[in-house]
Formats: C-alpha cells, sequence, structure tokens
C-alpha cells in the first residue's frame, strides 16, 4: 500500500498504521523524528536515550497497532508518550545513583537569539534578552513556554503532554509571562531613565 504522505492528515496515517500499513509508523517517524528530538534534548541530556527511546516508541506503536485507539492529535500523543518513556529511563538511571527524580527535574530550554528572531521576528537584542529570561524561568514553566510558542502545542495537548490539568497549565504558563513581561519592563524602564539623563 502507497501513498502520498503530504497529502494526507495525520489522523489518516494513524488509521493506517492501526490498519498495519508499515509505511504509516515509517512516516510518522519521518514526520516527526526532529520534532521529537529537540523535545527529548530539552528533557534528558543523553542523546542516545533520547535516541533509542523514539526508537523503541515507534517499534512499540507497531507492535502494538492493533490495540491503538484513535487520537485526535497524533503530534501531542507523540511528545506525551516520549516525555514518559523519558523521565521513566532518568528515572531508573537515577534510581540506580541512588537519588530520585523530582530531586532531580531536568528541562534544558536552550533558545538561541537567531531561533527565537525566525520564530518571532524580533530584533536580536530583543530575542536575546528574551532567551536570558526564559533561561531563568522555572523547568516546568520552561517546558510550558517551548511546547506553547515553540511547538505550537494547544493548551489541552500541553497538559496531557505534561500530565498536569488545563487549568494548571493555564496558571503555569500565565504566571512565566508575567515574570517574563516584568523583566521587560524593568529593562525599559531603565533604559528610559538612562535616554532621559542624555
Amino acid at each position: 500500500m502507497t501513498f502520498s504522505t503530504a497529502s494526507l492528515p495525520d489522523a489518516e496515517i494513524w488509521h493506517r498504521l492501526k490498519q498495519g500499513d508499515e509505511q504509516a509508523v515509517t512516516w510518522l517517524m519521518r514526520r516527526y523524528f526532529d520534532d521529537l528530538y529537540r523535545y527529548g534534548c530539552r528533557l534528558c541530556p543523553e542523546t542516545t536515550i533520547i535516541e533509542d527511546s523514539i526508537q523503541e516508541m515507534f517499534v512499540d506503536l507497531w507492535v502494538r497497532r492493533q490495540r491503538l485507539s484513535d487520537v485526535a492529535a497524533v503530534k501531542s500523543y507523540l511528545f506525551t508518550s516520549l516525555r514518559r518513556r523519558l523521565l521513566k529511563q532518568m528515572s531508573t538511571i537515577r534510581k540506580h545513583e541512588a537519588s530520585g527524580l523530582d530531586d532531580h527535574y531536568f528541562f534544558a530550554l536552550d533558545i538561541s537569539p537567531e531561533e527565537l528572531l525566525i520564530e518571532h521576528q524580533h530584533s536580536q537584542e530583543l530575542s536575546q534578552r528574551l532567551s536570558e529570561y526564559i533561561q531563568q524561568l522555572p523547568p516546568r514553566q520552561k517546558e510550558a513556554v517551548y511546547l506553547r510558542f515553540f511547538e505550537n502545542l494547544t493548551y489541552e495537548d500541553i497538559a496531557s503532554v505534561m500530565s498536569v490539568s488545563v487549568a494548571y497549565l493555564y496558571e503555569l504558563i500565565h504566571k512565566a509571562v508575567a515574570n517574563l513581561r516584568k523583566r521587560f519592563l524593568l529593562v525599559l524602564n531603565l533604559a528610559l531613565l538612562i535616554l532621559s539623563l542624555f
């Protein structure tokens, strides 16, 4: 069974996967591997664990294809699956290192100024400041901001990925944005003060 992947929506590809079409799982992997890998790098510092987890996830999808339910948002489903798999892997590793996952929660969000420039069409200086301010956010806020504004997931999808309620997620993102806004206002007020001196 062959098909053009560019013209088929995710739901159709998912349906074909459930029906046993090997090309469907290959297409999903090609389409989402880069996004999943970037997201995985923000959750786990070990690239081999990330790559293995993505591969295992797609193998599991193929093996369990007949038991899969219909999903409304395939990308969200894959992000959730990868997140759970990576957190489980990291928890297992940390147990061997005699430390707990909650004490060492990791979420890296390294945003280059160029990436922000492309994504938000801001000036180089504004992008650099925003990146610095985002780095100062708590890990859960960084993750929520990344999924919302860089992966363009809906609040419902992000809540599912992060295993939190939508209400909590709104509060989390609101706090992050308020924190960023406050920092920008301080810088703006300082700049205006300096300019007024001249």
